[in-house]
């Protein structure tokens, strides 16, 4: 199960990301590399859309909901132009 708080909880760039995912998933294709990147980003904005859809809007309560701080969450919105 993927633990999408700590999932959201990351402010790593997109190279650094994908370097990660190299290592542990030993991925060398390039591109299936980006579309696992843009997979995991589109998850991550579906997820905090609902939460944010559920709370009614309330950021401090999503950002509890979705374990993450406020500026975490203040940061996700923004880079998904929520």
């Amino acid at each position: 199960m993927i633990d999408y708080g700590q999932l959201i909880n990351t402010k790593f760039t997109i190279s650094f990301k994908a370097a990660i995912l190299k290592k542990v998933l030993i991925i060398d294709d390039e591109e299936k590399l980006r579309t696992l990147l843009a997979r995991i980003s589109g998850t991550q904005k579906l997820h905090i859309q609902k939460v944010l859809n559920h709370t009614g809007g309330n950021k401090a309560e999503a950002a509890r909901l979705l374990e993450i701080g406020a500026a975490t969450l203040y940061w996700k919105i923004d880079e998904y132009n929520l």
